[in-house]
């Protein structure tokens, strides 16, 4: 591939990356608010872990208690009649209901429509809740936005706390069996404000008192499986990629991208595929005249002369049984005692002088084939003597 294809190739893969992230990326955000398990700053999934750290057996469903449940939350009313009934029924029969939203009709309470502080937009309540001993300890809430109940045609047994002119921001409402704990808002429980002043206490002191309490997030925003506690649904249903954020997952997305793309790039061959031609096999009997060929066009005499002396060698020293690594002048000695042939002609045919021409190189030729054919030969009978 030529360089310029190569940096065209390249730029389409980058451009399909910008296409992927501009499909793939969602809205950005802090995600849906209230949301019990949403991570943004208006998520509440913070709350429910909270409460689960402190031994409590949390529960998030979109149905209404049952009756192993002793408590309850609800950050947001979107319930119809049916649910709302059933959850005012739960709390009859002693449940405790904590509901952040003033606008549901489960408070029990009117709201006075304006927000705590009136015209001077203070965003902490100091004065505490020392009518309801469980929240002695809390003085200080952040809740900037909410706004405050009247005090005015409440029922018996009702109790305000934090105080302000305008009315008070948490009121506890005796219903049944059971007790209503309407708050002016659901600021103080955002993830963004729940380590701020004493939110998580109250909280905690709210809905999980004491360890081994059983609260529940009654919320629409639960999963079709929020009937199962809260650990083990982050267990089961998160999947692999749920504790990944939104950035995360498009960059891993991107990446597989990447590679499919130049998976295929590398991987396409260009043009059919080349057929080969077999290698030639060339016969022994050639090979050796071809090689000889070669050697009388170098005029290789020596070499060739040194080749044929030593392949004489070796036959002789096998025909009488010698190590081929014999020296010549041994082999020589110890092959005309067995053969009867003479020393000094064997000694010139295993080992001879290099040849002058190629008169001398054929002369040599002939006698280690006359060497050979005479070794091969029986040996003579002896005549006896008269």
């Amino acid at each position: 591939m030529s360089p310029r294809r190569r940096a065209l190739a390249w730029v389409a893969v980058l451009a399909g990356i910008g296409v992927m992230v501009l499909v793939v990326r969602g809205p950005s955000g802090d995600g849906t608010p209230l949301d019990p398990g949403g991570t943004g700053r208006l998520g509440a999934k913070v709350l429910v872990v909270l409460l689960a750290e402190g031994g409590a057996d949390v529960r998030v469903s979109a149905r209404p208690p049952t009756a192993d449940r002793r408590t309850a939350i609800v950050l947001n009313d979107t319930f119809d009649q049916e649910r709302s009934d059933a959850i005012e029924a739960w709390v009859r029969g002693g449940g405790t209901l904590v509901v952040t939203d003033p606008t549901s009709l489960l408070t029990q309470v009117e709201p006075a429509m304006v927000p705590f502080g009136g015209a001077s937009g203070a965003d902490e309540l100091r004065s505490g809740c020392s009518g309801i001993p469980a929240l002695a300890g809390i003085s200080t809430i952040s809740a900037g936005g909410s706004l405050v109940y009247e005090r005015a045609g409440r029922a018996r047994g009702a109790v305000g706390c934090f105080s302000t002119r305008e009315g008070d921001w948490l009121v506890a409402t005796p219903l049944g069996k059971g007790t209503v704990v309407a708050l002016g808002g659901s600021s103080p429980f955002v993830n963004a404000n729940l380590a701020k002043r004493d939110a998580a206490g109250l909280a905690v002191a709210l809905l999980a008192p004491r360890p081994g309490s059983t609260p529940q997030v009654i919320s629409d925003l639960a999963p079709d499986s929020g009937d199962l506690p809260v650990g083990q649904r982050t267990q089961d249903d998160g999947g692999l990629f749920s504790g990944l954020p939104g950035g995360a997952r498009v960059a891993g997305i991107q990446l597989l991208v990447v590679f499919l793309g130049v998976a295929l790039w590398r991987g396409r061959r260009l043009g059919r595929p080349v057929v080969e031609d077999p290698p030639v096999e060339v016969p022994g009997s050639e090979l050796v005249v071809a090689v000889g060929h070669l050697y009388q066009k170098g005029r290789h005499r020596q070499r060739a002369a040194r080749v044929m002396a030593e392949r004489a060698r070796r036959a002789v020293a096998d025909r009488v049984g010698l190590p081929r690594g014999t020296d010549a002048r041994t082999v020589a000695e110890v092959a005309s005692e067995r053969t009867g042939l003479p020393a000094q002609e064997i000694w010139a045919t295993i080992a001879p002088p290099d040849p002058p021409d190629d008169e001398a190189l054929l002369a040599l030729a002939r006698a280690t084939d006359d060497l050979a054919t005479r070794l091969c030969a029986p040996p003579a009978p002896k005549q006896e003597k008269p």
